[in-house]
């Protein structure tokens, strides 16, 4: 069994490259649109932000997944980008750097992918 939390060199190479506005396939087949991306120092991905597709206790509209998280559900590339220029998208983007009360609700983003 591969543990990637010690060898980070085993996350597949794709994870290497997510980059903010690519469009991933979860294992159900759900597209979803990457909004912020955290890697560590060595260059191995620790962890995707998307918008939320369900209304959350939190109220905040971005939903935070771990690599290992994205291999259990089988998340794949997709190759496919979103070009992230409409209004809100910006506004979304604001959001994922902002540490106090949402600015935007769960109407504003709901049936984004």
């Amino acid at each position: 069994m591969i543990d990637w939390r010690t060898n980070p060199r085993d996350q597949p190479e794709w994870m290497r490259h997510v980059r903010v506005g690519d469009v991933l396939l979860t294992g159900r087949g759900t597209y979803r649109v990457v909004r912020a991306v955290t890697y560590r120092a060595d260059g191995a991905l620790t962890a995707v932000q998307f918008v939320i597709r369900r209304r959350s206790w939190t109220r905040r509209v971005l939903t935070t997944v771990i690599f290992s998280d994205m291999v259990t559900l089988g998340y794949q590339p997709t190759h496919i980008r979103d070009k992230l220029n409409r209004p809100i998208d910006r506004a979304i983007e604001q959001e994922t750097r902002n540490t106090g009360e949402p600015v935007l609700t769960y109407a504003d983003v709901r049936g984004l992918a």
